[in-house]
C-alpha cells in the first residue's frame, strides 16, 4: 500500500505548490479573477489558521498536529485501513498529500496559501486549496471504505 500511495502522495503535494505559486504570483496581494460569475473565483488568500479560519495564529501547534498525524498514518497505515477497504492506497496519498502540501505552507509561509472561492452570489463557502480538497476527499473514501468494510465483514460472517 505504501508503495503506491507515496508516489500519488507525492503528486498531490506537487499538484497543491504549484498550483498554490501560480496563485501567489497572479493575484497576490488582493487580486482574483473570476472564473464562472457568481459561483466560481481564483484568488489569493492567506490562511493562519486550520479550516474555516478556526484556529486562527496557532501554526506551531497546526505544525505538530501535521506532522503527528502523517506519521500515525503512515505508522499504522495497516490497522487503520482494514483490508477489505477498496482504495487503501489512494485515500492514504490523498490524506498524506494534503497534510503535507498544508504542513509546507506553515512552515515556509506561518500560513496556508488558499485561493479556490466557491459561491453562489452573497452566499461564500470559505476559500481553500488542492490540499485541503485532498483531506476532504480522502476522509470521504476512509468512511466509505470503513463502511464498505464493515458490511464485507458481516457478509463473510454470515456465510
Amino acid at each position: 500500500m505504501l508503495k503506491r500511495a507515496i508516489p500519488l502522495a507525492i503528486f498531490f503535494i506537487a499538484l497543491d505548490q504549484s498550483l498554490k505559486l501560480l496563485a501567489q504570483r497572479s493575484f497576490a496581494p488582493r487580486g482574483s479573477r473570476v472564473v464562472i460569475p457568481n459561483f466560481f473565483d481564483l484568488c489569493y488568500v492567506l490562511n493562519e489558521g486550520a479550516s474555516w479560519g478556526i484556529f486562527h495564529g496557532w501554526r506551531w501547534p497546526l505544525v505538530i498536529f501535521a506532522v503527528v498525524a502523517a506519521t500515525l498514518l503512515i505508522v499504522f497505515r495497516r490497522h487503520v485501513f482494514p483490508p477489505q477497504h477498496p482504495l487503501p492506497g489512494l485515500t492514504l496519498a490523498l490524506l498524506l498529500g494534503g497534510i503535507i502540501g498544508n504542513l509546507i505552507d506553515r512552515i515556509r509561509l506561518a500560513a496556508v496559501i488558499d485561493f479556490i472561492h466557491v459561491h453562489w452570489y452573497q452566499h461564500s463557502f470559505p476559500v481553500f486549496n488542492i490540499a485541503d480538497a485532498c483531506i476532504s476527499v480522502g476522509l470521504m473514501l476512509y468512511i466509505g471504505g470503513q463502511i464498505y468494510a464493515e458490511r464485507q465483514s458481516k457478509r463473510t460472517a454470515e456465510e
